[in-house]
């Protein structure tokens, strides 16, 4: 599985990539599987339970020297002042907003997800999903880290670090792999926040002070790894940090091969709400108490790579019947299909995700040799436009059968948590099998489900025992 922002852009392609372009301008893709890695997850799913579920994403960019120097008097004692309000805290309660703007051309997606937060030194941390969210959870009571994924009813403990700021400094807390810009968090958990925060800038601006709503701000702006970048710090006695905007439109607009859409946006935004500095934060806010009928798995790689006996609820039932236009023309009718006696493979995928782009053609030719057998395949598009998937198709040089899913009609009826999703239905119409995500794995998993679904039934085998029968 892959993470939120990354998986928002091209892997594939010429030099106009965007994953590419940010790998060569600096910016930070981590995957981390560090046994004690703290706060891990707490984002993992959230983003992309919206976007795509995931395991790389795109971070921060890279820690060099910032350029502050240059920055007025004033603009340098509100980041010193920042640093020693943030580090002094010995505890904190917080709601946090994170929200991914999209547009393109007339296509807009707006995905907010929120969490309740709270810390309290030196070993406890929690980040909690709030509302509708389907996304990841971790708890921390200072013994146990306890890192939960509801959508995909896993979880799993680990030891956690006796000291979140030590772990924080040395990058050890995982949020890596998990969250865009996950350096917010852990800047503010750090001995020196401004300096974690800055980390890569190349350039840093004081624009001055802001009214937002009843409150003054702090706004300045920097640019890493070409990236704009604005945050705002809280005027006054309290220098907290409330809001983190960074703008990947450029990045975005040149990734769009073949495509001219007149309106290109793409802004990550983290928001810090309800701040409550050093308040007496229970024991009971710390406590970690398992979702009902959730798996344990051993360590955090097998939380986000391993592939549960059902990952989705929708494995064993009758696949939905959602007529969904083809880009070429036609209809994609699985009871027409069913009636031939196929084997239906069905990946949902769209051109903003990374792992989907690197998927595509290995799971395209793959997949190929099995049509005379009575396979058949579809690469279900998410949500957007046809010119833009034919532009995306012709810059790739991809060659597949498309269904335009582009009210989400059919990823609401299969219960998707992200993209890519891959679902194995059998010839009588029920689905065999389900992968999240595309790992070193999933083809000789696939195969194997191709191979027994042609024989009328599921795959019950693990990996492990198929390699030793």
């Amino acid at each position: 599985m892959e993470n939120p922002i990354a998986r928002c852009f091209s892997a594939r392609g010429g030099n106009s990539s965007l994953f590419l372009r940010l790998k060569e301008s600096g910016i930070r893709m981590c995957v981390s599987h560090r046994p004690k890695a703290f706060l891990c997850v707490f984002f993992t799913l959230a983003l992309c339970a919206a976007l795509c579920s995931a395991e790389v994403i795109l971070g921060p960019p890279p820690k060099s020297a910032s350029s502050t120097g240059s920055l007025p008097d004033d603009a340098q004692a509100v980041l010193s002042s920042f640093s020693q309000f943030c580090a002094g805290l010995t505890s904190f309660t917080v709601d946090t907003r994170t929200t991914l703007h999209r547009v393109v051309g007339d296509d807009v997606q707006d995905i907010v997800v929120d969490y309740a937060g709270a810390m309290r030194k030196p070993s406890c941390f929690a980040m909690n999903l709030t509302g509708e969210n389907r996304g990841a959870e971790v708890i921390s009571d200072g013994t146990t880290l306890s890192l939960s994924i509801p959508a995909l009813g896993r979880y799993t403990q680990l030891c956690a670090p006796a000291d979140i700021t030590v772990a924080a400094a040395s990058g050890d807390m995982g949020i890596g792999i998990t969250a865009a810009y996950p350096s917010v968090i852990e800047a503010l958990l750090s001995p020196d926040p401004s300096r974690e925060l800055l980390a890569g800038a190349a350039t840093v601006d004081y624009l001055g002070t802001a009214q937002s709503g009843e409150a003054s701000e702090h706004h300045f702006k920097m640019m890493a790894g070409g990236v704009p970048i604005d945050f705002w710090i809280m005027a006054g006695d309290t220098p907290a940090l409330t809001r983190f905007r960074a703008d990947y439109s450029s990045m975005l607009r040149a990734s769009l091969e073949g495509a001219t859409p007149t309106r290109v946006e793409l802004f990550f935004t983290f928001e810090f709400l309800n701040w409550s500095f050093n308040p007496e934060v229970p024991d009971s806010r710390f406590a970690f108490t398992p979702p009902a009928d959730a798996e344990l798995h051993r360590n955090l790689r097998d939380l986000l790579t391993t592939r549960p006996s059902k990952v989705s609820p929708m494995v064993g039932k009758q696949a939905p019947q959602v007529p969904l236009d083809l880009l070429d023309g036609g209809t994609l009718d699985l009871a027409a299909l069913q009636k031939e006696g196929k084997v239906v493979v069905l990946d949902f995928w769209a051109t903003w995700c990374v792992q989907c782009v690197n998927s595509l053609p290995d799971l395209t030719a793959a997949l190929r040799k099995y049509a005379e057998r009575g396979v058949a395949f579809y690469a279900v598009n998410q949500a957007e436009a046809p010119e833009i998937v034919r532009a995306f198709l012709a810059s790739q040089k991809l060659d597949m059968n498309v269904a335009l899913d582009i009210q989400e009609t059919a990823s609401i009826a299969y219960q998707l948590i992200g993209v890519p999703e891959t679902f194995v239905v059998g010839k009588n119409g029920v689905i065999l099998a389900h992968h999240v995500g595309f790992g070193p794995t999933s083809l000789l998993e696939l195969r194997l489900e191709i191979e027994a679904a042609l024989k009328g039934k599921a795959l019950e085998l693990s990996l492990a025992q198929e390699s030793t029968s």
